[in-house]
């Protein structure tokens, strides 16, 4: 008698090996997660009102889902967010969230379409995006995107900036008159250096947020880039013809890219006048910061265009605060040469003789430096 060709064992066999193969299957397809990487620093509310309105409830809902949290303040997260930067192509907000195929950027743009991507993704079970490990330190690698020399250079270049320089020359001249000794005078100079410092850096930084805060309206950020650049060119041909006109006649009020009688008048007032009392060092940080405000209708067509290059390039708020940081202990450093300088003995009236000296150099390294700074805004 033949046997059956497929006996009762063999079914049998047959039938549990296709339920085993169809429950692994099932089984890795429902373990399959789905990893949404969110970047924000520590200390910002933005960033901890998505994670606590947005990202934690998502995660205590579905299994399926591993949220990871970067902290950028970190520098290993920093390089992190980079990579996921180059591997997405994109550059903007610090305030990230990648998941899958799709990045959104910016606390808005997060809040308001992260649930649905996220739940989309989940339904769509897409494959996890893997990054490869680069040896390339990211974050020098940024930080060419804003040249150390450039940076170096349009720091001095402001520093050096007539107006700032006899302001300063002033400040000493008023000093003398006050018969301070020359270390009440050093102190009192430092501290009005150092509300200089301050105050340039928080009206740099608050230019660049206000910057940022335009980049969505790409008309408005274009108006701004293109009015940068004609600032530059103003600038430049300005200094030049400053430089070519004070070499024939010597006269500094043949100068025309300089403060108003009115200003200069009203920041001598404010030195005059808040230099006094006994508490002179509360009174120097008052009066650096008064002046910095009326100077940076001066020295604000280096800065602008500065801050411009920054926001145009995709800098990053943490980057842009080291950036400052650097960028205003430079255009400090001729005000601390001016300060040394008196205090080593140089009279205010010699001071003010070797800055009109110089004045026809410092004239065309402003406008070599406005021509760099235009040339950077032009090629985006």
């Amino acid at each position: 008698m033949k046997k059956a060709p497929f006996s009762l064992k063999k079914i049998t066999a047959l039938l549990f090996l296709l339920f085993l193969l169809f429950t692994t299957a099932h089984s890795e397809e429902s373990s399959k997660k789905l990893t949404v990487h969110f970047f924000g620093a520590s200390t910002c509310s933005e960033c901890n009102a998505i994670k606590t309105n947005l990202l934690r409830p998502l995660d205590e809902k579905y299994e399926s889902l591993v949220v990871k949290d970067y902290d950028i303040l970190v520098e290993k997260n920093l390089n992190t967010l980079f990579r996921f930067q180059d591997h997405y192509s994109t550059m903007g907000d610090a305030i990230s969230l990648f998941v899958a195929d799709t990045f959104l950027l910016g606390y808005n743009n997060i809040m308001k379409n992260g649930k649905t991507v996220i739940l989309e993704k989940m339904d769509q079970a897409v494959d996890e995006v893997v990054l490869t490990e680069s040896d390339v330190d990211h974050i020098e690698d940024q930080f060419r995107n804003i040249n150390f020399w450039f940076l170096t250079l349009t720091g001095l270049a402001d520093g050096i900036n007539p107006c700032a320089i006899a302001t300063m020359i002033f400040l000493i001249s008023f000093l003398t008159t006050q018969k301070l000794k020359f270390k009440q005078t050093l102190i009192v100079g430092q501290t009005y250096i150092l509300a200089v410092f301050l105050t340039y850096f928080a009206i740099g930084f608050g230019t660049f947020n206000a910057l940022r805060g335009l980049e969505e309206i790409h008309i408005v950020s274009s108006l701004i880039k293109w009015a940068a650049i004609l600032l530059c060119t103003f600038v430049a041909v300005l200094s030049i013809r400053d430089g070519i006109v004070f070499h024939k006649t010597k006269n500094i009020k043949d100068i025309k890219l300089q403060l108003s009688d009115t200003v200069k008048m009203k920041i001598h007032d404010i030195i005059k006048t808040k230099l006094t009392g006994k508490n002179l060092i509360i009174s120097a940080a008052i009066t650096g910061f008064l002046v910095t405000l009326f100077e940076t209708m001066c020295t604000f067509q280096t800065y602008l265009p500065v801050l411009t290059v920054m926001q145009n390039r995709g800098t990053h708020r943490i980057q842009v605060f080291f950036y400052l940081l650097y960028y205003n202990f430079l255009f400090i450093v001729p005000l601390q040469i001016v300060m040394i300088a008196a205090y080593k003995g140089m009279t205010w009236n010699s001071l003010a003789k070797r800055t009109q000296k110089n004045m026809v150099a410092v004239k065309f390294i402003i406008a070599s430096v406005m021509i760099a700074l235009a040339y950077y805004l032009f090629r985006g």
